[in-house]
């Protein structure tokens, strides 16, 4: 997929990892204290399931994009992570939940009622275990399958129709605590906090949040769709190495995807992506696309932002990756304090796309410098090639990265080994799903 997502300062996730953590715990502390007294066993089965209902419940309000959460996680691409390994985690509780099923027939009369939600949870279950695995797995073993975007979109889509019947479930089922019980008030607020959630993303989001475009030009450069928009009513506001999700309706192209902007605010608040045809979507949009089209744009999201780094810079650009790295070049001022070396890397020389933009760049700020490095002739870029190419060493700069996480990582472990670790290291993870 051909997706930049936002950026990330090194550890600049904590803060949101920490809250979606305290909620998780808050309901494991409530289940002990409600059930401990009708045995481990119970109380154990409903913290398992409790701590589920509340990381379903998070996986729902991540998914909705709020914004006021964006800056706790460093970033929309690492509040997806946190939303991945949230479902991963309810997966498996669920399972602990499933072989610890919570007993209660010595001190609550069972119910028509409970029964039917006890057989609705192992529905859930199954339902559930199909979606998160179409969710995690990206390609299957043995045989090489890779899971069709568009299959893995409509499946997630599924997901909270799911726990709207997790929430019957756990609603219905015969317990020993009262429906004012602190842990049952908890969990219905995460559940109608959940629910909310999702039923914004499905019937509300696209009114409020997505913005008409009509396409201007598309121009094939280098592989590469370089797609000019200009809006119909009120225009996005953004900020350089931000990115936008697009939507196509109409052209067999519904799912949003998103794209770095690869341009600053320009005076007719035009927008600008480069789409490299990496998946299904990506390969038809020029196809089924052409001037005159209406389109829709949603954000802006990511905190990528160079202006936050030290004053020595090194950008390190991957393919597709160079894109946010075009924003920030175009808006560099000739009087740039900021000492900036981007090195970009390329598997072929005619996959470079926006050498003219950096060109001119360099011409105009003297701070700002640039190598093209072209892995089919003189081999991947490595740690040794960067400190050799680089006119300050990587230890005194602060380190930019947008491209192939295998790359980023291979460069940063060269970086470690020499004694030349960056101070501070921000990237942006290349894929979305």
């Amino acid at each position: 997929m051909a997706a930049m997502i936002s950026s990330r300062g090194f550890g600049n996730d904590v803060p949101g990892l920490i809250i979606i953590t305290f909620f998780c715990l808050v309901a494991a502390a409530l289940s002990f204290s409600s059930v401990s007294a009708y045995g481990l066993d119970n109380a154990f089965g409903v913290a398992a399931g409790s701590v589920a209902v509340i990381a379903m419940s998070q996986c729902l309000i991540l998914a909705a994009r709020p914004r006021l959460l964006e800056p706790l996680f460093g970033g929309l691409d690492h509040m997806y992570r946190a939303h991945k390994w949230l479902g991963i985690t309810a997966l498996g509780l669920m399972l602990a939940h499933d072989q610890f099923e919570p007993d209660f027939e010595h001190w609550v009369r069972e119910t028509g009622i409970g029964d039917f939600s006890k057989d609705l949870g192992e529905v859930v279950l199954y339902g559930l275990i199909t979606l998160i695995l179409l969710s995690w797995i990206k390609r299957i073993p043995v045989i090489g399958w890779e899971v069709p975007y568009q299959l893995w979109w409509f499946t997630h889509r599924l997901t909270g129709s799911f726990f709207a019947l997790v929430v019957i479930h756990q609603m219905l089922v015969d317990t020993p605590y009262a429906w004012n019980d602190p842990l049952a008030v908890y969990l219905n607020v995460f559940c109608a906090l959940g629910l909310g959630s999702y039923l914004f993303i499905q019937l509300l989001a696209r009114r409020f949040r997505r913005r008409a475009y009509r396409v201007e030009s598309m121009e094939r450069q280098a592989g590469v769709t370089d797609l000019t928009l200009t809006p119909l009513g009120r225009p996005m506001r953004w900020r350089p190495g931000q990115f936008a999700f697009l939507n196509v309706p109409g052209f067999g192209l519904g799912e949003a995807h998103p794209f770095s902007i690869t341009e600053p605010p320009h005076p007719t608040d035009r927008v600008r992506f480069a789409i490299k045809p990496l998946g299904d979507w990506t390969r038809r949009l020029p196809k089924r696309l052409s001037p005159g089209a209406t389109v829709e744009v949603e954000g802006p999201y990511g905190h990528f932002n160079f202006r936050k780094g030290g004053p020595k810079q090194i950008w390190i650009a991957g393919g597709v990756g160079i894109t946010p790295f075009l924003a920030w070049a175009q808006s560099l001022a000739a009087e740039e304090q900021r000492s900036i070396y981007l090195i970009y890397s390329v598997r072929r020389e005619q996959d470079a796309i926006g050498l003219d933009v950096l060109n001119e760049v360099a011409k105009t700020v003297p701070a700002f410098s640039f190598d093209l490095v072209v892995s089919s002739q003189e081999g991947r870029l490595t740690a040794d090639g960067l400190v050799g190419r680089a006119p300050f060493s990587p230890k005194d700069a602060d380190l930019f990265f947008c491209g192939p996480s295998n790359l980023r990582r291979a460069i940063l472990r060269g970086l470690k080994a020499r004694g030349l670790a960056p101070k501070r290291v921000r990237f942006e993870y290349f894929e979305f799903r």
